[in-house]
């Protein structure tokens, strides 16, 4: 590879790496040409791109990024998750190919400079996705005022039935 095209790699992955919240560094030993396109295609629909790129080129890339101190031990063959969009999406695809392609192993990961584990990764891909979450949080947030509300309204209620009760009984005689 030529200094020029090294220049132009490293300076997409530094781009990349600077615009990310979540990276997920993997070992793709063991899988073939299609199998690897086939994990690019997985996680390109969900807006995350998987890059297969030399360490030394990636070690680079990551200086002056919060991403620096994991990239700084690889060995081995490394491919790149890089996500700027919701970390879930990333790691269910990733612990799906995982689970399809027995070979591909999880090296290491960061999101939002927190050090992940596999056991993490698989946590984080049990949860569902961001959508569904704020819809719970904004339903859970609802539910407190709905509740005032209706206690509110209940002790009015009873108020009411008290004064028809006070009214029925005067009519009929029974209170002075």
């Amino acid at each position: 590879m030529k200094k020029k095209e090294k220049e132009v790699i490293v300076s997409a992955m530094h781009t990349a790496l600077t615009g990310s919240r979540v990276l997920f560094l993997t070992d793709y030993r063991g899988l073939t040409a299609e199998q690897i396109n086939e994990l690019r295609g997985g996680f390109r629909k969900v807006g995350v791109k998987y890059r297969v790129v030399k360490n030394n080129l990636l070690k680079r890339a990551a200086e002056g990024t919060e991403f620096e101190r994991v990239v700084e031990t690889l060995t081995g063959p490394t491919g790149v998750i890089v996500s700027e969009s919701d970390p879930v999406e990333a790691s269910k695809i990733l612990v799906e190919y995982m689970a399809k392609y027995n070979v591909l192993s999880y090296k290491a990961g960061i999101l939002r400079g927190r050090d992940l584990g596999e056991a993490d990764i698989k946590s984080i891909a049990k949860l569902p996705p961001r959508p569904v979450l704020l819809a719970k949080f904004l339903g859970a947030m609802n539910a407190v005022p709905g509740g005032f509300v209706g206690v509110l309204s209940g002790v009015m209620r009873k108020f009411v039935y008290a004064l028809a009760a006070v009214k029925e009984a005067k009519e009929a005689g029974k209170l002075a």
